[in-house]
């Protein structure tokens, strides 16, 4: 019965969590969430996508990508530049 809520005389299994912010809080309550907004001056809109740029990194750059970020879609733009043959440059 862990995490479930202790109706006395009662057989629900209603989830304790769902419903119980603190025992000092009214019964009536909500959902604790803030409220804030994002300033404006952080929004950018005028970038290219992270994924035209791949074919400019080296390759440890790659395999960081690949290993850091599992099934993300990064990993796979990654994993189909690696798999493309490059030549060398020296």
């Amino acid at each position: 019965m862990l995490g479930k809520q202790a109706n006395w005389g009662s057989s629900s299994n209603v989830p304790l969590w769902a419903g119980f912010a603190s025992p000092f809080a009214d019964l009536e309550s909500k959902a604790i969430e803030p409220e804030f907004t994002i300033p404006q001056c952080y929004s950018v809109n005028n970038i290219q996508p992270l994924s035209s740029k791949v074919a400019n990194f080296c390759d440890e750059t790659l395999f960081y990508i690949f290993y850091t970020m599992p099934q993300d879609i990064m990993q796979e733009v990654v994993a189909s530049e690696l798999y493309v043959p490059r030549i060398s440059k020296s």
